[in-house]
């Protein structure tokens, strides 16, 4: 669901979510930062592209495309490979470079535009920016990077569903299946841990000799590797499963992804110990585990 609109932002038309026009099945998410100084800007693109792992791209910088900066926006996008997140910074920001920007990127989904307010920012812009039909927040003139990010971060930050149980109880199968159904990504916290121990490295073996000595991996570890999970998420809503599993996970989890993550809720998924071995019994006869 769509998150409370932070203070001073508004949606428009039924895309309250934070879509724009056929932004279905799209593949770039952006936040758009417009107004304010460039210093700004970047200051408030750089806490985006800490927080959520996104690319941060100047679109002032940008050369137009048959007189198009859209086009040329477009073409810088599709030139970036796999990265699919970015803050673009500068533009649109007028009546003229919204519709610009729609019809170069039609399917490009708006998570919010933002636009800085006050003296430097003529109110024509935020105005502009609401024509894309998605939220938009207004961040006074010479906030600090952390309350700029603070007036965004209800639209931006990924959607987190805990999914809690014991071994056997299902929650790999509930997700696998959630995740196949609908527009959301499954990450477990095992799995993240078992492949970054088999990749090597020096966390990896960092991971292997706390399980040789059998200790438990720090929270810190198992939170880091969640964040780079999200971080490569294509979706906004994200379950995790088999996180946290103590109170200093949890500690440990809103610690370092407060500016990243908002908690939707805990899906705790109950069975009977008997059922669970069985389970158990019968995985460990194909998965090695």
């Amino acid at each position: 669901p769509p998150p409370p609109a932070p203070r001073g932002a508004e949606g428009c038309g039924d895309d309250e979510a934070g879509e724009a026009p056929g932004a279905k099945g799209s593949s770039y998410r952006v936040v758009i930062i417009a107004g304010g100084s460039a210093a700004e800007r970047e200051a408030l693109g750089g806490q985006v592209a800490a927080n959520l792992g996104f690319s941060v791209l100047d679109c002032t910088l940008i050369e137009p495309v048959n007189g198009s900066r859209g086009e040329g926006v477009a073409a810088a996008l599709a030139a970036s490979g796999d990265v699919s997140k970015f803050a673009l910074l500068g533009w649109p920001s007028t009546p003229a470079e919204v519709e610009d920007f729609k019809a170069a990127l039609p399917g490009v989904n708006v998570l919010v535009a933002a636009a800085f307010s006050g003296p430097a920012t003529p109110l024509a812009t935020t105005a502009a920016l609401k024509a894309l039909c998605c939220p938009t927040a207004l961040v006074p003139e010479g906030s600090t990077p952390e309350a700029a990010y603070a007036a965004i971060k209800g639209w931006v930050a990924y959607r987190v569903l805990f999914i809690l149980g014991g071994p056997g109880s299902g929650k790999g199968t509930q997700c696998e299946m959630l995740s196949s159904q609908l527009p959301v990504s499954h990450y477990s916290a095992g799995d993240l841990l078992r492949a970054e121990r088999k990749k090597g490295g020096e966390l990896g073996e960092s991971i292997q000799r706390y399980i040789d000595e059998g200790q438990i991996v720090p929270a810190a570890v198992t939170v880091k590797l969640l964040q780079n999970a999200l971080f490569s998420s294509p979706n906004t809503v994200v379950l995790v499963d088999g996180f946290p599993r103590s109170e200093e996970n949890m500690h440990a989890w809103l610690q370092d992804m407060n500016n990243t993550a908002v908690e939707v809720c805990v899906l705790v998924l109950e069975c009977s110990e008997e059922v669970m071995e069985a389970r158990l019994l019968k995985r460990g006869e194909t998965s090695g585990r």
